[in-house]
């Protein structure tokens, strides 16, 4: 994912976005990512990340996307947003409903990090 370069004109790529992300939340906290791609009815749009964290039998769920305006100064300006509390099992269905609602046909990155370092060193290498 590091040659990935994101919609936003800036020099961020997603693999930096994704470290950047581990460094703000540990890996071993993360159950599952999706990395949306940047929208295509929106000039400037980036990719944005859907993740959760491990909460017992349900999962936190957040958001992570560029700021409006960020600048390439070794930071990307990412904010993170969380939305609550999710069964886990109702994830999948609820993320085919958000891409519905966006209007967009690709499908977004899903990556199961299941709280493995291992598995999330192997994520940045893609």
């Amino acid at each position: 994912m590091d040659a990935a370069a994101n919609g936003s004109g800036d020099s961020q790529s997603v693999g930096s976005r994704i470290r950047e992300l581990g460094r703000t939340v540990s890996p071993s906290e993360i159950a599952e990512m999706w990395v949306f791609p940047p929208l295509s009815g929106l000039d400037g749009s980036s990719e944005f990340f859907l993740f959760t964290r491990f909460d017992g039998d349900r999962r936190r769920l957040y958001s992570a996307c560029l700021s409006p305006g960020a600048e390439a100064n070794g930071t990307s300006g990412q904010r993170i947003t969380e939305h609550g509390l999710v069964p886990a099992d109702r994830l999948p269905r609820m993320v085919r409903q958000l891409q519905r609602r966006l209007g967009e046909t690709a499908e977004p990155t899903h990556v199961e990090i299941g709280g493995c370092d291992v598995r999330w060193a192997e994520l940045l290498e893609e």
